[in-house]
């Protein structure tokens, strides 16, 4: 698992873009839920686990038509 400082202290402490690398260290993983229709809506949820962070407040849901 890769430390807050650990991450800093490397090269990305001022990142240009994001490269597979960098994200790989960043993410635990991505979990992607099944598609609801809501409203005649396509509602997705989708949650990033980090991996030095415990938890991240649940962010509001983004419709994408």
């Amino acid at each position: 698992m890769v430390t807050v400082e650990g991450f800093l202290s490397g090269n990305y402490t001022e990142l240009p873009g994001l490269s597979a690398t960098i994200l790989n260290e960043f993410i635990d993983r991505i979990l992607v839920y099944a598609p609801e229709k809501i409203d005649g809506k396509r509602i997705q949820k989708i949650t990033i686990q980090y991996n030095f962070v415990v938890e991240i407040p649940e962010q509001k849901e983004c419709v994408v038509a």
